[in-house]
């Protein structure tokens, strides 16, 4: 070994074309290489576990609420229409609890907030928000107006977080095309015809209906619940592992010998859900939603939503030839660009209307894609091996962030 060292060390000081400088420095690692007595010692990688984030809402007991009955519009077994009675609570705004402090600022904006356990349980639903929702309690008499259903017993529950943020987004949603029209990409959505699936999953709740809004809201759930690490801790963890890694080592390879174990830093509950969610509703957006020219069409048409003391809604529906509705919010102005001057609708314009609408979703559309993949991708790695290296992790947690700052901009129609 000494004669190998001997030899290396030669061959440095004997080479044509070295600086002084360039030669200490070589001379240097070949010697702590050689003859560093700790570094048998010294570890090839440190494995951590990373430190979890707190579950939010579990104060269950605490809340402020008025138990009552609503009534919901259903399907019933013999393939009829029919109103069907379930009991809830109306969460009523407090400061006291983070779901009456929720439930103040969805007040704030004209939404109320329920619990409706029975009937979630009943549609295999998390949560969902309504325009018109009619809530009777004996001491309250009857509140009207839109509201946001949640499931109670999931509070306590990692998933409960990102529920309240899907629904609210939603409702705040209806609230500002109520007010002021289309203002968003996430303004339109899908629905099919008796008997088609927009979907090719079984069982999935989009197969006759999707908002186009579930793209900003499973991206974001996705994000949310991706982990249970605990970000900033999780990285502070990272810095005091780094330390006690050789300092002759690159920031790039300590990095790489810091190994966190897939199980704390996965949520293994929600992760694949989440995936699964986000990739059916980009996929059904994208196949139902391009259109290239108007041959691709079997019905088009324009539907005025009249609106007491606000500006007319438009809505541009076109349904492909697989049975399948796109409808786009448009406004007055866009609509009466698209008539001629007999006031009938220009194909030609309606479609290149529709294009220019939907360009932009499309682009998003396709970005998000691009990023899942990137994010599937790690996730695989990191359980085939059982680990994320700090390198791994510090990219996951960039392309979670990425794909939720995607839809967190305006998204403007405009």
């Amino acid at each position: 070994m000494l004669l190998k060292g001997f030899f290396i060390l030669f061959i440095i000081f004997v080479s044509p074309g070295i600086s002084h400088g360039e030669m200490n420095t070589c001379v240097q690692k070949t010697l702590i290489q050689l003859f560093n007595p700790y570094k048998h010692f010294m570890p090839k990688s440190i494995e951590i576990e990373a430190p979890q984030k707190l579950i939010r809402f579990q104060d269950s007991k605490n809340i402020l609420s008025e138990a009552g009955s609503y009534q919901v519009y259903k399907l019933n077994g013999n393939g009829q229409f029919e109103w069907k009675t379930y009991t809830g609570e109306k969460i009523i705004p407090d400061k006291n609890t983070e779901i009456g402090r929720y439930a103040d600022q969805m007040s704030k904006k004209g939404i109320n907030v329920y619990f409706g356990d029975a009937e979630l349980s009943e549609r295999n639903s998390g949560g969902y928000s309504i325009s018109n929702f009619q809530f009777y309690s004996s001491t309250q008499g009857t509140t009207t107006g839109a509201a946001i259903v949640l499931p109670r017993e999931m509070m306590g529950n990692r998933y409960f977080n990102s529920i309240i943020g899907h629904e609210a987004f939603h409702g705040i949603a209806a609230k500002n095309r109520l007010n002021n029209g289309a203002v968003s990409i996430f303004d339109g959505k899908i629905r099919a015809e008796k008997g088609i699936n927009i979907t090719s999953e079984e069982k999935s709740i989009y197969n006759k209906f999707m908002n186009f809004e579930e793209i900003h809201t499973y991206a974001k759930d996705l994000a949310q619940t991706a982990t249970t690490a605990h970000a900033r801790e999780t990285m502070l963890n990272i810095e005091k592992a780094k330390a006690k890694l050789p300092k002759n080592l690159s920031d790039s390879e300590k990095l790489n010998r810091i190994h966190l174990t897939t199980s704390s830093v996965l949520n293994e509950e929600r992760v694949d859900k989440g995936v699964q969610y986000l990739e059916t509703v980009l996929s059904s957006t994208h196949s139902n939603v391009h259109l290239t020219d108007i041959t691709e069409l079997s019905e088009l048409n324009v539907r005025e939503q009249k609106l007491i003391d606000k500006p007319s809604n438009y809505e541009l529906s076109v349904k492909n030839n697989l049975g399948i509705y796109s409808n786009i919010r448009i406004s007055e102005a866009e609509y009466k660009s698209l008539l001629t001057e007999k006031g009938l609708v220009d194909q030609q314009k309606f479609l290149t209307l529709y294009q220019l609408r939907t360009q932009k979703l499309e682009a998003l559309v396709l970005k998000l894609k691009e990023k899942l993949d990137s994010i599937k991708n790690g996730i695989e790695s990191a359980r085939k091996k059982g680990y994320f290296t700090a390198n791994e992790y510090i990219q996951f947690k960039k392309d979670l962030n990425e794909l939720a700052g995607s839809v967190t901009n305006k998204n403007e129609v405009k």
